[in-house]
């Protein structure tokens, strides 16, 4: 099936409901965003036309040429391009070799950040691994910090327990209290 608002979807079973304006799928389902460039999978899927809200249950995943995001849920807000992901989130930033781990995370796609809330783990070019909770990837400014306590480990093994933490990625520059 293909939306007015440009979704094309994927499933292997489909329920309409006329008068909300709701769509439920099932099995293997894909939700293709052509203008979003991003491609959504899950095991069911609930679309809400009238607001353009997706809510997704099961082997939720949704990827483009730079992120993958892997949750059991999501709930992607299309109009103002909000992804929020639940339980068991992975969300990988490809070109700079960046993972991060939490139970909640919301990628604003706009502004190009993604925050944590909770606890956090996150691996940085295979040379920090930070653990840490609320954490914020600012992709825009290569920026991933926490106001809050971390323990970070580097590539040499060593272990520094911080206070907060701002890391620079391109410059490769940790500051920490």
């Amino acid at each position: 099936a293909v939306t007015q608002d440009g979704f094309e979807i994927i499933a292997e079973k489909f329920h309409y409901n006329k008068l909300t304006n709701i769509l439920d799928v099932y099995g293997n389902v894909k939700l293709i965003s052509k203008e979003d460039d991003v491609i959504i999978f899950s095991d069911k899927a609930t679309y809400l036309k009238n607001e353009e809200i997706i809510f997704t249950e099961g082997n939720s995943k949704a990827i483009n040429e730079i992120y993958e995001i892997t949750a059991e849920n999501f709930k992607f807000e299309k109009k103002i391009n909000v992804l929020e992901a639940k339980q068991n989130v992975k969300f990988i930033d490809k070109k700079k070799n960046t993972i991060i781990f939490s139970d909640k995370a919301t990628y604003l796609k706009n502004d190009e950040i993604v925050f944590t809330e909770g606890i956090t783990k996150a691996l940085v070019d295979s040379k920090f691994n930070f653990n840490s909770k609320n954490v914020n990837y600012l992709k825009k400014i290569q920026q991933l910090n926490s106001k809050y306590k971390s323990n970070i480990k580097d590539e040499n093994g060593n272990t520094y327990v911080v206070d907060n933490f701002n890391y620079e990625i391109d410059k490769k520059l940790l500051k920490a209290q």
